[in-house]
């Protein structure tokens, strides 16, 4: 696929997620000096190295694929009263963002639709999440976690659970939303209740799916209208760094 800024004109609609696979030990060093100093700082405190390399890698992502999307430009930031990070400079393109990552997976979605929310969680081969789906999950969802039982217990899982958290990222309520007040059916994903800002079903679009053992799924608050595209595709760690050839 060729760069988004490189068409005449990107389709409003279009979200493009772009995501990465962390590896083990990652040096990056270099993709820090590529960072702002608040990012610098930021990595910088986090206790273990997994951690650090995993939040580098995403800011480093969310750089590349600004790049991609909009264009090279010296991309600035600033945060909302929430914490959720915004474009900073009148000059620069109207996107909106969200990034997320694991130790294992960074991922960024980006569109000049409307908001987003992005999330990104590695797939526990466990039942030990049960008492958590009790708190958080609506009683329509519960109802499929119970059908769903034996293996796909756990996918089906972490398909609500980053649904969710997509959809509370997008409207920048995060984990302070109310969780059980709104519900998703799955194949294909959507609302089946009103978003968790009370906006309705039709103003939704999201995109769910299983990369490199981990779930993800992405969320667009839009409005009513045409259901947005979702483009996802791979950028290399190795081609995170602007000297990267």
């Amino acid at each position: 696929m060729s760069a988004p800024h490189e068409k005449s004109a990107v389709p409003p609609e279009d979200v493009f997620v772009f995501w990465t696979a962390v590896p083990t030990d990652l040096d990056v060093s270099d993709i820090l000096s590529h960072l702002d100093a608040a990012d610098r700082l930021r990595a910088a405190r986090f206790h273990f190295a997994q951690d650090r390399a995993a939040f580098a890698v995403a800011h480093g992502l969310l750089r590349a694929g600004l790049d991609r999307v909009g264009g090279p430009h010296s991309w600035r930031f600033r945060q909302m009263p929430g914490g959720k990070p915004v474009l900073d400079g009148a000059h620069l393109p109207p996107l909106h963002f969200n990034l997320s990552h694991t130790r294992r997976l960074t991922a960024v979605a980006i569109s000049r639709a409307g908001p987003l929310g992005v999330d990104v969680e590695t797939i526990a081969g466990t039942r030990g999440h049960q008492d958590v789906a009790g708190l958080v999950f609506a009683p329509e969802e519960k109802a499929l976690l119970q059908a769903a039982g034996g293996d796909r217990w756990d996918d089906v899982f972490f398909t609500l659970w980053t649904l969710k958290e997509a959809a509370v990222k997008a409207t920048g309520q995060g984990l302070s939303a109310d969780l059980p007040a709104f519900a998703f059916a799955l194949d294909p994903p959507r609302l089946r209740t009103a978003g968790p800002d009370g906006s309705g079903e039709q103003d939704w679009s999201f995109h769910s799916s299983r990369v490199a053992g981990c779930r993800l799924a992405a969320a667009l608050r839009a409005g009513p209208g045409t259901p947005a595209v979702f483009h996802l595709s791979e950028i290399p760690v190795a081609a995170l760094s602007p000297a990267s050839p």
